[in-house]
């Protein structure tokens, strides 16, 4: 597999792909462009696109996969456990332990 250096922006753009991709909307990341182009099963999509990503699949174009919650929730748990103030892991672990609605208290 190569290597992708992503500036900012770009990184910031596929991680609102994978947090949005789904059953109705799929996120590409193009490598010779730089850029995430979607494709969605109730919007108008550009036929030219979708025929450019069938066709340069695993090639040019790479599918932005889909965090899911889970994911993110073990990612809050290891981002808590990096943390030196007491306090403030406290406090996130307190968000981390409450059931429904942890994304919101975190």
């Amino acid at each position: 597999m190569r290597e992708i250096k992503l500036t900012a922006h770009q990184f910031e753009e596929i991680v609102f792909a994978s947090e949005h991709t789904g059953h109705e909307m799929k996120y590409y990341f193009d490598l010779q462009a730089g850029e995430v182009e979607m494709l969605g099963d109730y919007i108008d999509n550009d036929p030219e696109l979708e025929e450019r990503i069938e066709e340069e699949f695993g090639e040019r174009y790479i599918r932005v996969p889909q965090i899911e919650s889970w994911q993110s929730f073990e990612d809050m748990e290891e981002f808590t456990e990096t943390m030196t103030d007491k306090r403030m892991k406290n406090s996130l672990e307190r968000a981390l332990s409450g059931g429904r609605g942890v994304f919101r208290r975190f």
